[in-house]
């Protein structure tokens, strides 16, 4: 008799499925612990922080260009 080996498609499809549900609690979980929205508080505050700081480029860029054309 001729036995070919490898993954049969039933136990793909099972695998598959078992890393969609892993999947699924592992971002019901991630919701749970508020780590998406940690994550959105982190990046408005660096995004404020960074305009801040273009800020007082600009302001330091044209002192010196106001002191410079006198």
């Amino acid at each position: 008799m001729n036995k070919e080996r490898g993954i049969t498609l039933v136990a793909l499809v099972i695998t598959i499925i078992i890393l969609l549900i892993l999947a699924t609690i592992s971002i019901v979980a991630l919701n749970n612990t508020k780590l998406f929205d940690r994550t959105i508080e982190a990046r408005d505050k660096y995004q404020n922080s960074v305009n801040e700081e273009n800020d007082v480029l600009d302001n330091y860029a044209n002192t010196i260009n106001y002191w410079i054309n006198q």
